[in-house]
């Protein structure tokens, strides 16, 4: 299924939506000055997803409930995760592109009118740029609501649609600082940890971090991110740790040969596991195996 959207919107689209519900409210009886959603809706986007948006003909709102995504604007790029929120303003021009092999779920809404600027440039969405409220799970209700209310869940459709959307605004702007930034740390470090003790668990099976980046369902440049703000080394300098710490043990061990102990910590190559080795401890993995003899035999 190709993304439709709403009407006039300025894009162009590559990539799939595999499943998507879209609503549009009733206009004619509301003044082009008062607040009104437009429309709105839930997409599910497939891995080569990519919506160029250009010249955005109302006000949005769109938040990531699973996956991860590359949002390009004003010359900056940035990963959005679960839980992260952004707007845009009329006029505007983005693009927005998966970065993952999974599936991107996210919701959004889109509405017009005088007031309807003061809703983008709320202080949340400002101050914190692209705010990361995974913990926060009333945004992903208040996004549930609206989407039950467009698709015809009460009577006064637009009515409602717009009380919840001035309820998530309101709601945002009452979020502070601390709070934003606790949620985010928190949520990334908690990722960080989980991908440190997979890495423990099963180095010897990994063979490039983006299988570290896909088993957490995460891009990555989200994966690189973590480290550098968490850690003093790349995923790959990790991973090869493990594996040579490992092979050290193995080594000392003297019970396999050089090639088995490669092959068992998870290096394909002999000598591309002898180099690293010798950069990581200065010495080739038949020298330290020499100078372990000697020692022993001391």
């Amino acid at each position: 299924m190709i993304a439709q959207h709403l009407p006039q919107r300025n894009e162009s689209v590559k990539g799939e939506v595999e499943k998507a519900d879209y609503y549009t409210l009733e206009l004619e009886n509301t003044s082009h000055d008062q607040l009104r959603v437009v429309g709105g809706g839930k997409e599910h986007c497939e891995p080569n997803f990519c919506q160029n948006v250009v010249e955005a003909p109302f006000y949005g709102i769109e938040y990531i409930v699973s996956g991860s995504c590359i949002l390009e604007r004003n010359g900056i790029a940035e990963t959005l995760t679960a839980g992260s929120l952004f707007a845009y303003s009329p006029r505007d021009t983005y693009v927005l592109r998966n970065a993952n092999t999974q599936p991107l779920v996210k919701h959004f809404i889109n509405f017009e009118g005088n007031d309807a600027s003061l809703l983008v440039e709320n202080k949340a969405l400002i101050d914190f740029q692209t705010p990361n409220l995974i913990h926060h799970k009333w945004v992903e209700r208040t996004f549930v609501s609206l989407q039950e209310c467009g698709m015809g869940g009460c009577n006064k459709r637009q009515a409602a649609c717009k009380h919840l959307l001035l309820y998530l605004s309101t709601r945002l702007s009452d979020t502070s600082q601390s709070e934003m930034d606790t949620t985010y740390v928190s949520a990334s470090r908690s990722n960080f940890d989980n991908i440190c003790r997979y890495i423990e668990e099963n180095y010897a099976r990994i063979t490039s971090p983006l299988e570290v980046a896909n088993t957490f369902n995460i891009s990555h440049q989200y994966l690189c991110f973590l480290f550098k703000k968490f850690s003093n080394e790349t995923p790959t300098k990790m991973v090869t740790r493990f594996k040579l710490a490992r092979a050290v043990e193995l080594l000392r061990e003297r019970t396999l040969l050089i090639k088995q102990i490669a092959e068992q910590v998870g290096f394909v190559d002999q000598y591309y596991f002898s180099k690293c080795f010798k950069g990581y401890y200065g010495l080739s993995p038949r020298k330290f195996l020499n100078r372990s003899a000697l020692r022993i035999s001391a």
